[in-house]
């Protein structure tokens, strides 16, 4: 392991500690969603910026808004480490209000949307482009089509990508991986490389298989990173050793052992630190910044949907 890689799993887990005491009320998926997007940033925890996001967040928000949901934490967080940061959460705001007349639900994937929005010139046309793609997605695969999908469509939106690509990695994906939610999640993540889908594709299942032979099972909702490892062009045997040896970095730190967290959790953890480093090796160019929004964009997909998983079926007992 590089010593950039060990510095990165360092501060992981420094946020991860930090980050408990500001949100004290939030999962430990949570703790850790938000701690992988500061590390994302190479930011550290700022107590006084998560504190002024909170006071912010309430004015003109509904308390029962998904814009204080599930995700509220990983929203702050995102809030407190931009510069202009009073005119993105008033810009946020705006989008969610757009996204929202425009006829998207208040899921608690949708203020991940509105944050994109905010990031990237929000207006009226690009909220209803979103929709437009989210409706073509649901006409595809009705049954597979939720709110952990809208932002993918946001994203899509942003840069201009047809449904179609979607559906062209759903058919390379399918085959191998079955009608499954997470196979439209991980075709709407290589849909990023129009180019290279049906390579990606045939990437993403070979590092399914080979994290399976090396005892790192991706199962459901963790298996889309694997889809941005593709994506990111990385070597599958590189991958498949990186993650195993910063799973077992983290196992070694308190919190992370195999009584408080679940392996599935964990490899996910470990998978998207191997990613930013893979992504910040690369040129910063526009296509940097566009496969760091789909790392962001499935760090908070699919730790949301665990975290929302979870709650649901406690509440069920």
């Amino acid at each position: 392991m590089n010593e950039s890689l060990g510095k990165r799993i360092e501060l992981f887990v420094n946020n991860r500690n930090a980050v408990k005491k500001e949100f004290k009320m939030a999962s430990p998926m949570m703790h850790c969603l938000c701690a992988l997007l500061l590390t994302a940033q190479a930011k550290s925890v700022d107590a006084s910026a998560i504190d002024e996001c909170k006071e912010e967040l309430k004015k003109d928000v509904k308390a029962f808004s998904s814009l204080r949901g599930i995700g509220r934490p990983a929203l702050l967080t995102q809030f407190s480490i931009v510069d202009d940061r009073q005119s993105v959460i008033d810009k946020t705001k705006y989008a969610y209000r757009l996204l929202r007349e425009d006829g998207f639900l208040g899921t608690d994937y949708l203020p991940l949307s509105a944050f994109i929005l905010a990031r990237n010139e929000v207006d009226a046309q690009l909220s209803r482009r979103s929709r437009e793609l989210f409706g073509q997605m649901r006409d595809e695969h009705k049954t597979l089509t939720g709110g952990d999908d809208s932002s993918y469509a946001t994203l899509m939106a942003v840069y201009k990508l047809p449904i179609g690509l979607s559906c062209d990695a759903f058919s390379l994906l399918q085959t191998r991986l079955l009608f499954r939610n997470e196979t439209w999640l991980m075709s709407h993540i290589l849909a990023f490389d129009e180019v290279n889908i049906e390579r990606n594709a045939a990437k993403t299942i070979k590092l399914l298989d080979r994290m399976k032979a090396a005892k790192m099972r991706f199962r459901a909702v963790e298996s889309p990173i694997l889809a941005v490892l593709a994506l990111i062009g990385c070597d599958v045997e590189d991958a498949v050793g990186q993650v195993a040896q910063i799973s077992r970095e983290l196992k070694e730190n308190k919190g992370f052992s195999k009584w408080q967290i679940s392996k599935g959790q964990r490899q996910l953890y470990s998978a998207c630190l191997y990613a930013m480093e893979k992504i910040g090796q690369r040129t910063k160019d526009t296509e940097q910044r566009k496969i760091s929004y789909v790392l962001i964009v499935t760090m908070l997909t699919t730790i949301t949907m665990a975290t929302i998983q979870i709650a649901s079926a406690a509440a069920a007992q």
